[in-house]
């Protein structure tokens, strides 16, 4: 692996100074629709890679040893530029959750930001589908030494049932498996940040798949980091990158699940599912694109083990909204009449009940 030696510069190369690159963040990023998604090749290109590394035969992969119950390796490749991660891999075993719970938890920006101490902020810029669009993430840096990087990404993903058959719009509810992946998109019109270094996303992704009481989950990253960096931080983001799974791991039994949207029947586009770590509060805003129904699923047992209050609807679309809560308390199935074709609707609602006093014997990991 690439590495500096003991007389070479300790600090990142300065980041973005120059004018920035316009960034517009949408609160609609699709208002009259699903837009239709040019990145096919990067597309092609990125699963071509993901499926390369789940069949790569396990000693191209360097052991780097178990930490906090995640089994972690690294992929050495000395032809990689001073600027670029040995691919890692981590993989570690949830108990008690599915395929389609973990997926929310990585899918939802807000509750990733709760396990993934790397990111310090995501956004969507275009929208493909429910589990397809382009994204804007900044990682964190650390001190002055390495700067944020910003990067410009399209989300894929792939769901499959038990016969085989596979659905890369939407995520479907009882899928023992599925598979996410980002990889870099050209974004001439997304430039670098003020104070930024833009980093390249190679390949990053999750394969989640049923296993007995619970899911295996793997981890794939590979990054360029635009510059080349000190070798003791690349070490500590070799080593710590893939624990980020012990965290999303520990996250579920402590937090819950966030609400997420099954759209089988795919009626609707939906712009923006807000959900507030701290009240549970969740805002889905949606166009509806045909009648039908589709079910926003609650964990009744972690996250609203009291239930929730009656949701709102607001919008121009309101009065074509009409909602039935599960008497399993677990789901909420929204029905859309065609009066509300191609109108925008906001959905609200909240929990029951209060969320307890802090104690002494309160904590988090």
């Amino acid at each position: 692996m690439a590495s500096y030696s003991p007389t070479e510069s300790f600090t990142d190369s300065s980041p973005s100074t120059s004018t920035p690159g316009r960034l517009v963040i949408p609160d609609r990023p699709c208002p009259h629709g699903y837009l239709a998604n040019p990145h096919q090749e990067a597309k092609q290109r990125g699963w071509n890679a993901f499926y390369g590394l789940l069949s790569s035969p396990p000693e191209i992969f360097q052991n780097l040893g178990e930490k906090a119950g995640v089994a972690r390796y690294r992929c050495v490749d000395p032809s990689l530029q001073m600027t670029t991660l040995d691919t890692l891999k981590g993989t570690v075993y949830m108990e008690g959750v599915k395929p389609v719970d973990v997926f929310s938890c990585i899918h939802q920006a807000a509750y990733r930001l709760i396990w993934d101490t790397r990111l310090a902020s995501a956004s969507i810029i275009e929208r493909y589908s429910q589990t397809e669009f382009i994204f804007y993430l900044v990682t964190r840096g650390i001190g002055p030494i390495y700067w944020e990087r910003d990067v410009v990404g399209c989300q894929f993903s792939r769901s499959y049932l038990a016969d085989g058959s596979m659905a890369e719009d939407i995520v479907m509810a009882d899928c023992p498996l599925v598979d996410i992946m980002w990889t870099n998109v050209e974004r001439p019109d997304i430039g670098p940040q003020e104070g930024k270094m833009r980093a390249q996303i190679t390949l990053a992704g999750y394969r989640i798949e049923a296993r007995g009481n619970g899911c295996q989950v793997t981890y794939f990253v590979s990054i360029d980091l635009a510059v080349p960096i000190p070798a003791f931080i690349r070490k500590a983001l070799c080593n710590d990158l893939p624990v980020a799974l012990a965290r999303l791991r520990d996250a579920i039994p402590t937090f819950g699940v966030p609400p997420y949207v099954l759209d089988h029947q795919r009626c609707i586009a939906l712009q923006q599912h807000y959900w507030d770590p701290e009240t549970r509060v969740s805002v889905i805003i949606a166009v509806t694109t045909s009648p039908g129904t589709f079910v926003i699923m609650l964990d009744s047992m972690r996250m609203y083990p009291s239930g929730i209050l009656m949701p709102t609807i607001t919008g121009q679309g309101a009065t074509s909204v009409t909602i039935q809560e599960a008497f399993t308390g677990d789901r909420i199935f929204v029905h859309l009449s065609e009066s509300g074709l191609f109108q925008e609707w906001i959905l609200t609602f909240e929990p029951r009940d209060q969320d307890p006093e802090p104690t002494d014997q309160s904590s988090w990991w």
